[in-house]
């Protein structure tokens, strides 16, 4: 887990980079969005990949999916890569960048 600190910006910055991140490309799409509460929103892309010739022999398939939550009560935005191997069925959590405010930056916003 990755803690960034937003010192004298808007977290809504960072939920917009978020969000845009890697849209432009033509192998990245968002395959859902989802309200998980009032004020929290998930929004999962997908990366259109080959896998590696080395995926069956136990490598990581890394960056196959992304997934962005945005909480606006906290003013947080987590950032995830998720990734996937031969001998695990699912995706799993390969990185997590955490944008948060501070205590005396958040009053202000």
């Amino acid at each position: 887990v990755s803690k960034h600190r937003l010192s004298k910006i808007d977290w809504k910055q960072a939920a917009v980079w978020g969000f845009n991140n890697n849209l432009n490309s033509a192998n990245h799409s968002v395959a859902g969005v989802r309200m998980i509460d009032a004020d929290t929103v998930e929004i999962i892309k997908r990366k259109d990949q080959n896998k590696s010739m080395f995926f069956k022999f136990g490598f990581d398939q890394t960056g196959l999916y992304e997934r962005v939550v945005i909480n606006r009560k906290d003013k947080t935005v987590a950032v995830d890569r998720m990734d996937a191997n031969w001998w695990i069925p699912e995706p799993f959590l390969g990185q997590r960048d955490l944008f948060y405010m501070d205590n005396k930056d958040r009053e202000a916003y």
